[in-house]
């Protein structure tokens, strides 16, 4: 059966699956490894020194091993919702969770129930969000920082700072002791903080509010608006929350009372750049005020210069070293460093990176950081407990690192800002690059320099100088195929520069650049081909589509439907190429087919599917799945395949793919498990609800019938845009907005009690439905087990509401004890639009009574079809056979029965016999006269003492009358 075409579907239909992966560390040291790391599909996690953390799916995993990047497995099977970052400083959490990654100032847990830990706001661990982490290659700076020039008022700032003002706002804050989210005494702290900015004579004060989880949590911001560059921002932090069992003094009044003294004292002090001071709240639960800040930041387009974050910087131990830690530029540190030494007696301990407080939000959506914090805080024995006072608080080394933090970021604002290049266009004469960047619009830039050199040969540097209102030029000059590296820097009437710059890559060519992201889909009678092409040369004229070799199109669209009367039920084999004006063609040699059918649906056959598997504790029998579908279609052209198999064995070699369906008009799928989805399982793990959706979409019917409720639990499972992406199309394409699952309760071991015992018919066509009690309790058996010798209902049952709209509803839920919130509720339901066709049952129609069953399914089958199935139209169930006729046994390979169908045209003796391949025989299953007819006998792999014989391949044998025929057929355990 076909896999990889269905996980295409997955990702064509409904993208962005979330399912378990394996945990790797991945060296990047060049541009080439972040190209290769980026092209591997792998999810970055966080960055880390020397490179990244990385989720990687399987094809992702297959890729990062075969490529040439130093990768590291850390961890296998897991998930990102499992996956969270330490924000303690201690080994608390490393001590209550397991520890996959820890170097420097990261440290990666696995939590099991992390929502739930996380919710509770007590052990400061940090959910992994990266949405806006891209795989980059920041060489380390070139420039140190230690030639510029400080401004000329400098020390006059620097002694403005007053290390009594800290002390009263340390000792203010630390009077709201306890001060954790949610708390009243957070909530005062935030008062006092909007007042004090209110009181330097700010006017440009908000108390952001944000959720998370149960609290209401505030960042307390204030601005300064920039003089020259308005628009360019330096965001100075700290957060003012603090555990629940401290004042919170070091950590973190300290750190708030910096941002409070800085925004003091340049109350008055024209800057030339924008200065944002926030006092976040909720960072000892997760960072959650920086991360609010630093996403909507992103969102909004905000232009940060820099981010400077302070976090306890109030315990000394008699060393005039400072920790400090930055993101991709260091130079940042080194500033901080050399304005330390020249002016305070501090020195900076450069670490690298680090999760564990509020700069790293901004680090992660790439801004450039420094975060500051006392040198051997842990060795701080007041960390997090009673003990973190005043008392403890040494205000000289504090005042020093204000001083120290305020010359650095006062530094940085006197200096034009870095540009960022936000893509290049490629004229396609490979020797040229058309840059664009964001300018930063301010009459002090007298120009801007463009810089440019091959990659790895940083000594053929060469530059253009362009007018700074300019947003876009193009370079000449550069090497056909080659990598070159690309950044920008502005200049001011002074001759100052920008301190920092953002490298940028691109490789010039000739040739066209190949599509990607080739995929071939079956439509009806016809396939349609899509590709992306997300940066198209100048001299871009189209794309060549190629169907087994040969041209069969040339468009300038993205998707090509391929309708040849040709194409037929065969395979065909798709590649695409783009072409430019002086008709240069990208290479095809090296890109990876897309091979697939059309869909020929023909009228009349059906696909019979079994997805019934009894899970642990689970209720459910597969073979009366199999002995409902046999004797409803008996005499409908249908074929029966098990895919009980790809339910169990995640990774097994028989599954249900997109392919196998395409030549039948109708799909049954029968998924009768009982507490465990066969449908919409997560898509790598086999689930076919995607594949479904997208068979209907091309012509295709379908019907369903199945269960999936609960034990004992009354719960809800809503389809809308929360739910899983793998169970969308239970919204978008069947209709069905929630699932209620209701209680069913075990008493004692041997009592199951249940509540649906039938289903209520609200159409002419459909018969009521009455359950089958021995039925009902040989599915809460199953087949391998026996719990119980009494039921009272169906078990595991469900009701739905519809999504409003052209749904019908055929049946209610039919309650035992006529309890209010079932009863009457829909069950199945159908849809019969002109865009495509389905019938869904959700309940087990296996359970039901079954010849009203079979008549239900059948009417099932003539709603899909307009009729055109109808067992009618193809013979009549009791008409006499012509012939004599054995027929392959089902399934096959089988484990642990088999079914066998034979025809007798007229009455004769009849022996069906079972031999091993030695020609041994092993059993009789008929030994008798048989009047004329169709028969069909099962086998459970027993010998004639009714011991169970061993895998291997078997025979079995008709005679009737002067007929005989044999078969072979493969028992598998």
């Amino acid at each position: 059966m076909n896999r990889v075409l269905a996980f295409l579907v997955i990702f064509f239909v409904l993208p962005g699956i979330t399912f378990a992966d394996d945990l790797y560390k991945v060296v990047v040291s060049s541009q080439s490894q972040a190209q290769a790391l980026r092209s591997s599909g792998a999810d970055p996690l966080v960055q880390i020194s020397d490179g990244y953390l990385v989720l990687a799916d399987e094809d992702a995993s297959y890729r990062l091993r075969n490529s040439a990047l130093d990768v590291r497995l850390i961890a296998g099977d897991v998930t990102k919702e499992t996956l969270a970052l330490d924000g303690l400083w201690d080994d608390t959490n490393a001590r209550r969770f397991k520890v996959l990654f820890e170097r420097d100032g990261v440290r990666l847990l696995q939590v099991d129930g992390l929502s739930k830990a996380v919710a509770g706001g007590q052990y400061g661990l940090i959910e992994i969000s990266n949405e806006n982490l891209t795989i980059e290659y920041t060489p380390a700076s070139a420039n140190t920082f230690l030639d510029i020039t400080w401004p000329d008022d400098l020390q006059g700032v620097i002694d403005s700072v007053n290390t009594d003002s800290l002390y009263s706002y340390v000792w203010a804050l630390q009077s709201y002791p306890f001060r954790s989210v949610g708390t009243e005494n957070n909530r005062l702290a935030r008062n006092w903080i909007y007042n004090k900015f209110v009181e330097f004579g700010y006017d440009s004060v908000v108390v952001d509010t944000f959720t998370t989880y149960f609290y209401t949590c505030y960042n307390v911001v204030a601005y300064k608006i920039g003089t020259t560059y308005p628009d360019q921002h330096v965001v100075v932090g700290g957060h003012f929350d603090a555990v629940s069992a401290s004042p919170g003094a070091d950590d973190n009044a300290s750190g708030t009372a910096g941002v409070l003294e800085m925004a003091r004292v340049l109350k008055d002090v024209d800057v030339p750049m924008t200065f944002v001071f926030a006092a976040f709240d909720a960072e000892e639960v997760g960072l959650y005020g920086s991360d609010y800040y630093a996403d909507r930041a992103v969102a909004e387009n905000e232009q940060i210069a820099f981010m400077m974050n302070m976090d306890m910087i109030g315990y000394y131990q008699g060393i005039d070293l400072v920790d400090l830690y930055y993101g991709a530029e260091a130079g940042y540190a080194l500033l901080w460093d050399e304005l330390g030494q020249t002016y305070t007696g501090l020195s900076g301990r450069f670490l690298g990176t680090s999760t564990r407080s509020d700069h790293y939000p901004f680090q992660r959506n790439g801004y450039d950081v420094c975060f500051c914090i006392e040198w051997g805080f842990t060795e701080n024995p007041n960390y997090h407990t009673s003990h973190d006072s005043i008392d403890y608080v040494n205000f000289d080394y504090a005042t020093r690192i204000v001083q120290t933090s305020l010359a650095t970021t006062y530094t940085v604002a006197h200096y034009p800002p870095p540009l960022r290049i936000v893509d290049f266009e490629e004229p396609g004469d490979g020797s040229s690059a058309v840059v664009n960047w964001l300018n930063v619009n301010s009459p002090a830039v007298d120009h801007l320099t463009i810089y440019f050199y091959p990659l790895g040969s940083p000594q053929l540097i060469d530059s253009v100088q362009v007018s700074p209102l300019d947003t876009m030029y193009q370079v000449t000059g550069l090497l056909d195929g080659t990598e070159h590296v690309f950044y920008i820097r502005a200049y001011d009437s002074e001759g100052r520069t920008s301190l920092g710059q953002y490298e940028a890559y691109f490789t010039p060519t000739s040739i066209p650049h190949a599509p990607t992201n080739l995929l071939a889909l079956p439509l009806y009678d016809a396939i349609r081909v899509t590709w992306q092409h997300s940066d198209p040369e100048l001299d871009f004229d189209g794309f060549m589509v190629f169907r087994d070799g040969e041209i069969a199109a040339v468009t300038d669209d993205t998707i090509f439907v391929d309708s040849s009367a040709s194409l037929g039920a065969d395979l065909h084999s798709y590649k695409v190429a783009a072409i430019d004006l002086d008709d240069n063609i990208s290479d095809t040699l090296l890109m990876t087919a897309s091979t697939t059918r059309a869909a020929t649906l023909e009228e009349g056959r059906i696909l019979a599917i079994n997805r019934t598997v009894r899970h642990t504790l689970d209720y459910a029998d597969e073979s009366l799945t199999t002995d409902f579908l046999f004797e409803a279609l008996q005499g409908y052209d249908f074929e029966y395949f098990s895919d009980t198999a790809a339910t169990t064995d995640f990774y097994g070699p028989i599954q249900l793919g997109l392919l196998d369906m395409l030549d039948y008009e109708v799909l049954i799928v029968g998924a009768e498990a009982g507490r465990y989805d066969d449908i919409a399982v997560n898509p790598v793990f086999n689930g076919i609800l995607d594949t479904l959706a997208y068979y209907a979409s091309i012509g295709g019917k379908i019907i369903v019938f199945g269960r999936w409720g609960n034990k004992t639990v009354l719960d809800t499972v809503d389809y809308m845009a929360n739910s899983y992406s793998y169970d969308n199309a239970y919204h978008d394409m069947f209709h069905i907005d929630n699932r209620v699952l209701t209680p069913t309760t075990q008493v004692e071991d041997t009592i199951f009690a249940s509540d649906l015992i039938g289903a209520h018919s609200v159409h002419d066509d459909y018969p009521n439905l009455q359950w089958d009690s021995l039925l009902t309790l040989t599915h809460t058996n199953g087949n391998d087990y026996t719990f119980f010798t009494d039921i009272t209902g169906i078990s595991c049952a469900t009701y739905v509401n519809l999504v409003p709209g052209d749904a019908e509803v055929i049946y209610t839920y039919d309650s035992r004890d006529d309890y209010i919130e079932d009863e009457g509720k829909p069950v199945a339901w159908r849809y019969l639009g002109e865009d495509y066709r389905y019938v869904f049952f959700d309940i087990p129609l296996s359970a039901f009574d079954r010849t009203t069953a079979i008549t239900v399914l059948r009417q099932a089958i003539a709603d899909v079809t307009g009729g055109s199935t109808s067992v009618e139209d193809f013979t009549d169930l009791n008409v006499i056979p012509s012939s004599y006729a054995l027929s392959q046994n089902y399934p096959n390979p089988f484990n642990p029965t088999t079914r066998i169908s034979y025809s007798v045209p007229r009455r004769a003796h009849v022996t069906l016999e079972v031999y091993n391949i030695l020609g041994q025989k092993v059993t009789t299953l008929v030994d008798e006269s048989k009047a004329a007819g169709n028969y069909t006998i099962s086998w459970d792999g027993s010998d004639e003492r009714g011991g169970k014989v061993a895998t291997g391949i078997y025979f079995y044998k008709l005679q009737a009358g002067d007929f005989i025929d044999s078969k072979k057929m493969l028992l598998l355990k």
